[in-house]
């Protein structure tokens, strides 16, 4: 099913090209983080899941944020959503 770039932006509130831009700036390590926060987890339990204390977590959540213009943890679900629909993930 293809989806057009302003239904999209109507869903999310988001431009999809640059927020996909921004998502694609993250290295692994800040992706894993952001995917968790996606799923549901705070920064606390994301990095227990990934064996790193909680202060190492949310240096990585600061630098999703910074990467992602300071969207605030909504817009990094909104982020990972919009990547994970357009990989044909499902959330």
């Amino acid at each position: 099913m293809q989806v057009s770039r302003e239904s999209l932006t109507e869903i999310f509130g988001v431009d999809p090209v640059p927020t996909l831009a921004n998502v694609k700036r993250l290295t692994p390590r800040e992706r894993q983080i952001a995917e968790l926060i996606a799923d549901g987890l705070t920064v606390v339990e994301a990095s227990g899941r990934l064996g790193i204390s909680h202060k190492t977590g949310e240096v990585y959540r600061f630098n999703c944020l910074r990467k992602m213009g300071k969207v605030g943890t909504v817009g990094i679900v909104k982020a990972i959503l919009l990547a994970r629909m357009l990989k044909g993930e499902h959330p």
